[in-house]
């Protein structure tokens, strides 16, 4: 028996869209490339929302997983997720912290992504910045309005070179810096 697979993307190639696959047959689907300018605007893929029994959902924001192999025994519709941001900020839960906090990346080494975690007390504008070692900016982590609550915003370097390099968050009168290294 052969299942029908549907591909939904705004932006770049599709791989698999409309095909039709033999049941539990291993088969590829996926969008490139992972960043697509449209109207001059960067789009960067953020991962896939499956719909259907056995359909792939992402387990993660990073767009790693940009092609797929993936097997099925029903119809499945993939729909790929894109966003402005080269970088991706998730709200961790309802918990409002007693104090500002910026954590130490994990991992750290890493190639090409890391995770940074922080603590917001009070709504407002949150800048998370990334420096190169003469302090010039490389990257802008986020810089839009935050409740209180903890966070993480998934960071990909595969842009940069190996080194080292500095984040910082402004929030409020809260500053703080930590060192991270790209090595690839």
């Amino acid at each position: 028996m052969q299942y029908k697979l549907s591909v939904i993307s705004a932006y770049g190639t599709t791989i698999g869209n409309n095909s039709f696959f033999d049941s539990a047959a291993n088969f590829q689907f996926g969008v490139y490339p992972r960043v697509v300018n449209s109207g001059g605007i960067n789009y960067y893929f953020r991962g896939w929302n499956g719909l259907g029994q056995g359909g792939y959902t992402s387990p993660d924001s990073t767009g790693l997983d940009s092609i797929k192999t993936w097997s099925m025994n029903n119809p499945i519709l993939e729909q790929a997720r894109w966003t402005q941001w080269p970088n991706s900020i998730n709200k961790l839960g309802n918990e409002i912290p007693l104090v500002y906090n910026l954590f130490q990346n994990y991992p750290n080494p890493f190639n090409p992504t890391t995770t940074v975690k922080y603590d917001i007390v009070k709504e407002g504008i949150v800048r998370i910045a990334v420096y190169d070692i003469l302090g010039k900016q490389v990257e802008l982590l986020a810089n839009t309005k935050h409740s209180p609550g903890k966070y993480e915003v998934i960071f990909n370097a595969e842009n940069l070179a190996s080194g080292i390099y500095y984040y910082k968050i402004t929030a409020g009168d809260f500053v703080a810096v930590k060192k991270m290294v790209i090595i690839k």
